[in-house]
């Protein structure tokens, strides 16, 4: 394993020095002899050492000679079998926050030359972390702007949250009575499904995206599920249409759903449930029997879901579920309400395993994150779950079968809806009252949270302008150093999940941007006083920028509060006046 195992330990210990003394996370590849690792742990500054160590033959023989308990036991050192971990297991460790938040001083370095004969597994492991920083950034978003959006929507639709059917009742009545159910997704390959669609219409549950709706009932195919997840006006309009023929679809709506969408579906009386997702605040403020929407990142995701673990289907199939494009270039199907088009541009293509293994086509960074998001939860289901798409990127953890051999092999009976009923009105509005507390309670405390970050704020910009004025340096470096220390207990209070609340996702994008940002800053290496300073004086503006950030939108977030409690307790107020006054405004 070593030609020289000290020198080499010496190289590595200095190459170490020369780069990443300031790093607080590591990653290796192979665990050697371990006394590199040894030596590195004590470093105080060094939060976490991750190695990847196939081999546990020798592993075993290194730990029963070396005691690496209080390594093993704080975290600073993380063992991990790269051979048994899949792609959700390296999105689960890179959506760390303390290894999210290094990810751009991330360098995965082989413990020596030995290990280079393990390259294969080396690039494999290199790519997956990539890909799983990339993909927790995204989905973490980087706009609080569209956080906030999704906030006004929630306030705007918690009354017809509260008034509408509920996952609780779409579970007591319908869990577990039928077999098999399709969930049809708006891929290119949709349209040469729908002929055999509409053969077995009555023998299975159809469970379909918004954007599948209008195509189905064109082919007078009535799903028995429709799902809407986006935020966005346009998204709104695949509900905007007068169909006959589905007066028991059942229509299932993420909380944060433009308010066209519930407006067109309470037009035409259609039966809907609005369900939040298991955001910190919706979580906070939604009655529990009102159910979650948990982890899903698209309407195809939130379908299977549906399907295979709230109400327990044996079987699911999945069609349209392409997550790339046709050898034409679609995006789409051709009689997709935007065109089959919609998505044809604006992204950089991605290579991708095709179907069946058969070569390979084109995706795009969002595509493969839906991908990504659906595998998580395919490899979990207890459903048997056959891909029958039949065209696009391959989806681990199911079957591949044509469509018409699934539904043959699965569709004998009839299918069984038996009606569901709404929340009478006193446990609607026993909801909404509840909802109206809760509202006051976050009401006090985020004035709390933004009481302390303008007390703060000021004595930082106060004691900042106070050493900017000094004209003795002598002393600036240890009147730095006492700011930073002043400015981090600032942001670990702000950070807290106790202090943050209910406004989590308000401040998730930012929080995650700044503190990638602090931490490529924190890695930097100085060579002398003066740029030690200097590094001092970029943190301390980073940080006093992030405080700025949080500040202006915890502000946005302050006036769609007090609306949202105005706008309940006003329509609480008339029926139910000696309960509205006793909670505080």
């Amino acid at each position: 394993m070593y030609q020289n195992a000290l020198k080499e330990l010496e190289d590595s210990l200095k190459l170490y020095n020369e780069k990443y003394i300031n790093h607080q996370v590591l990653y290796y590849y192979g665990f050697g002899n371990g006394i590199l690792y040894k030596t590195l742990a004590q470093n105080q500054h060094l939060r976490h050492i991750i190695i990847f160590e196939n081999e546990l033959e020798l592993l075993f023989s290194i730990l029963s000679s070396i005691d690496f308990s209080n390594e093993l036991k704080s975290k600073k050192m993380i063992l991990i079998a790269s051979k048994f971990y899949e792609e959700q297991d390296f999105l689960n460790l890179c959506g760390v926050n303390i290894f999210l938040y290094n990810s751009r001083s991330y360098h995965l370095e082989p413990h020596s030359e030995y290990y280079f004969k393990f390259k294969d597994e080396i690039l494999r492991v290199n790519k997956h972390l990539l890909n799983g920083f990339s993909y927790n950034v995204k989905s973490r978003g980087n706009d609080p702007i569209d956080a906030l959006k999704g906030i006004h929507n929630y306030f705007y639709n918690i009354k017809d949250m509260c008034e509408n059917y509920s996952i609780k009742e779409l579970l007591t009545k319908r869990k577990g009575k039928n077999e098999t159910a399709v969930v049809v997704s708006t891929g290119p390959s949709l349209s040469k499904q729908l002929a055999l669609l509409k053969e077995y219409e009555k023998k299975l549950v159809i469970f379909c995206a918004d954007s599948a709706y209008s195509i189905l009932m064109k082919e007078n195919i009535i799903p028995d599920y429709v799902f809407m997840l986006e935020r966005e006006r346009l998204t709104a309009e695949f509900f905007n249409h007068d169909f006959k023929g589905d007066e028991n679809t059942i229509f299932i709506v993420d909380a944060v759903v433009h308010k066209n969408a519930i407006k067109y579906l309470k037009q035409r009386n259609k039966k809907f449930i609005v369900i939040p997702k298991a955001l910190n605040l919706s979580y906070y403020l939604t009655p529990k029997a009102l159910g979650f929407i948990v982890g899903e990142s698209n309407v195809g995701v939130l379908g299977f879901n549906t399907a295979s673990f709230r109400l327990e289907f044996k079987n699911v199939i999945l069609i349209g579920q392409d997550l790339a494009y046709d050898k034409e270039g679609h995006s789409h199907p051709k009689d997709y309400q935007n065109g089959s088009n919609f998505e044809s541009e604006g992204y950089e293509h991605i290579e991708l395993e095709a179907y069946g293994g058969k070569g390979i086509v084109k995706s795009h960074s969002v595509w493969l994150m839906f991908k990504d998001n659906l595998e998580g939860f395919l490899r979990t289901s207890k459903s048997r779950v056959v891909n029958a798409t039949e065209g696009g990127a391959r989806i681990k953890f199911c079957e591949e079968m044509p469509f018409k051999e699934a539904l043959e092999l699965f569709c004998a009976k009839q299918k069984e809806l038996p009606m569901l009923e709404k929340n009478p009105k006193a446990k609607q509005d026993e909801y909404k009252l509840k909802i109206l507390y809760r509202l006051s309670k976050i009401k006090q405390n985020f004035k709390n949270y933004m009481n302390f970050l303008d007390e703060n704020m000021k004595d930082l910009q106060v004691n900042m302008e106070k050493m900017l004025d000094d004209k003795d340096n002598e002393n600036i470096k240890e009147k730095l150093k006492a700011l930073l220390v002043k400015a981090e207990n600032t942001k670990l209070y702000l950070e807290d999940e106790k202090n943050i609340g209910a406004f989590h996702e308000l401040v998730t994008p930012t929080m995650t941007q700044f503190n990638i940002s602090l931490n490529k800053i924190i890695c930097l290496i100085t060579k002398d006083e003066k740029e030690l300073v200097l590094k001092m004086f970029s943190l301390l503006n980073e940080l006093s920028s992030y405080f700025i950030f949080i500040q202006a939108n915890t502000k946005l977030f302050e006036k769609e509060l007090n609306n949202a409690f105005s706008s309940l307790k006003t329509h609480l107020e008339l029926e139910y006046h000696k309960y509205t006054k006793r909670i505080r405004d």
